[in-house]
């Protein structure tokens, strides 16, 4: 989590200081952080933010440079990885 903590922070700081190649590359570092991790991240609510907010800085980021339907990729893709997280999660449930 540290890890991506501060990558975020990195992007962040980039994209604040106008540096959106810069803020980019690091938004993706710490999306791919986030997605390699989440199934192990001890604390779900943690996995779940690193990345929702991963993807919404991307999201951000598109809007930024006049992409809004790259925008809308990440939104949807965030929206799409939860829904099918809770559908297994409600399976599982159901089995037991």
């Amino acid at each position: 989590m540290e890890h991506w903590k501060r990558t975020i922070e990195r992007a962040n700081r980039c994209f604040m200081q106008g540096e959106l190649v810069d803020a980019r590359e690091a938004y993706l570092q710490a999306l791919a952080l986030a997605q390699v991790l989440f199934e192990r991240w001890a604390n779900a609510d943690e996995a779940v933010a690193a990345c929702v907010i991963s993807h919404h800085n991307l999201a951000d980021l598109h809007l930024r440079l006049n992409q809004p339907e790259e925008s809308a990729e990440y939104l949807c893709a965030i929206h799409q990885r939860l829904l099918q997280k809770i559908g297994r999660a409600s399976c599982r449930e159901r089995a037991s």
